[in-house]
């Protein structure tokens, strides 16, 4: 949160989205916590969106890792509007060549110093800085019998306007 206090400069990755030096730092705070956690947990390969990401060929044999979005929203981030997350989720692969599901997740924001935690089988929870007590648990919601779109007004565009308009 020191360098969303500050000014700092925005670069452009490949992709033309943005990257500031907050996602490179939380990259490298997240990856190094990872691996002081007690082996095989440390052990557990990792895919972030600003590490370098294996090739596919490699990681089809991995049994689990981390997924990571350090910085999920920097257009967010850079327009301080509070919006953005830190995103870490633990993937588990049930059997060779399918796809791997979540077992756990963090979601935290950093604003509002508000943590989300769920973990397979356990529930969801959300936990708020400064506050003493237990977590509060999420309630189970049945899923709505019609579909619900989540767009990000940052990047709302024709494609998307196009999906919304056709679900109703």
């Amino acid at each position: 949160m020191e360098i969303y206090k500050q000014d700092f400069d925005v670069m452009e990755k490949e992709d033309a989205s943005p990257l500031t030096q907050a996602d490179l730092a939380a990259h490298r705070v997240i990856v190094s916590g990872l691996k002081t956690l007690p082996t095989p947990i440390a052990d557990i390969p990792l895919i972030s969106e600003e590490g370098e990401i294996p090739d596919y060929t490699k990681r089809a044999d991995w049994e689990a890792w981390w997924l990571i979005d350090p910085l999920d929203g920097t257009k967010e981030f850079v327009k301080r509007n509070g919006e953005f997350t830190v995103n870490i989720a633990l993937i588990v692969r049930e059997s060779h060549g399918t796809p791997g599901i979540p077992v756990a997740g963090w979601v935290y924001a950093p604003v509002p110093k508000i943590l989300y935690q769920g973990i397979h089988g356990e529930g969801a929870y959300r936990m708020k800085a400064g506050n003493p007590g237990p977590p509060v648990s999420l309630p189970y919601e049945k899923p709505a019998e019609l579909p619900r779109i989540v767009a990000s007004r940052s990047h709302r565009n024709p494609e998307t306007e196009t999906v919304i308009k056709a679900v109703g």
